[in-house]
């Protein structure tokens, strides 16, 4: 496993993992649609992820962690 820092080309893969992580999570009402994907998008724009690292397996991204001081 190689850790990381984010690049540009995955971001689109970076959001499916996260709508994937919290798809029918049990903090969401059932039936609706998770928003964290989203979430992370406007930070990165806004210029305010302080760190963002993907988790990379046979050059396959299988994880994100982001950091933010907000």
């Amino acid at each position: 496993m190689i850790i990381r820092v984010e690049k540009d080309s995955d971001i689109t893969v970076i959001e499916t993992l996260t709508y994937s992580a919290f798809k029918d999570h049990p903090h969401h009402e059932p039936g609706s649609e998770p928003t964290e994907h989203l979430i992370v998008n406007r930070l990165r724009d806004a210029n305010a992820l302080t760190l963002s690292l993907v988790a990379e397996v046979n050059n396959q991204v299988i994880g994100h962690i982001a950091f933010t001081q907000y």
